[in-house]
């Protein structure tokens, strides 16, 4: 952490960050491939090959979009997820490092490249809303950039970007982070693996636990 900026407001990612949930999507995208007869993936696989925006890994995994198009793909899985939406459980520390931060003083919000809709009715249902000051989706399904939608936030809040501090765990966050000329730190047990984070020269961390001390 650079502690001539000290960390005033917490940005955080939802899936993969918050919430443990890349084996939902290794679930789900396994079934879409079967159905197109396309080599099956793992965990480890996943976290090797995702990235933003999703269309370039769906088309990493073989997908054909002359033969269908990445929207129709697309609205499919998440129907699919809708079903599954509350099968995954927030990583163990996530409650006690959203209480300790509020605790602490720090205002907290949340950016993802969920639909709006879906975010904000999963933050209901794991009870955490009153943590956040926004929560703030993409308005489609289709997961593509989170840099507009932090941006906007970024400017509507009164502080300056570098005494933010972004937790996510893919390198699209770091981008985001750096484009923002934010803060950021990385958690090695979401949707990345670790290995690849490591690329990007940021932050990391294994266990939500240590955010506590990098920000006190």
């Amino acid at each position: 952490m650079n502690h001539s900026n000290p960390i005033q407001y917490i940005v955080w990612d939802w899936n993969g960050t918050l919430l443990n949930d890349a084996w939902v999507f290794v679930h789900l995208m396994n079934k879409e491939l079967e159905q197109r007869k396309l080599p099956i993936i793992n965990i480890k696989k996943y976290r090797e090959n995702f990235v933003f925006p999703v269309k370039e890994y769906y088309k990493h995994l073989g997908f054909n979009f002359n033969k269908e198009p990445f929207e129709k793909i697309g609205l499919d899985f998440m129907k699919k997820y809708k079903e599954f939406k509350y099968k995954a459980s927030l990583f163990d520390e996530s409650l006690l490092v959203l209480k300790k931060i509020q605790t602490l003083g720090f205002p907290q919000s949340i950016i993802s490249a969920s639909h709006n809709v879906l975010l904000n009715d999963m933050i209901n249902h794991y009870g955490i809303k009153h943590y956040f000051e926004k929560i703030i989706g993409l308005n489609h399904f289709f997961a593509t950039s989170k840099i507009e939608l932090a941006k906007n936030l970024c400017e509507t809040i009164k502080y300056n970007n570098q005494n933010i501090l972004f937790i996510g765990d893919t390198i699209h966050d770091f981008e985001i982070a750096t484009t923002l000329g934010a803060q950021c730190v990385l958690f090695s047990k979401g949707h990345c693996s670790r290995q690849r984070l490591q690329n990007t020269n940021g932050k990391i961390i294994n266990n939500l636990n240590q955010i506590i001390n990098l920000i006190n």
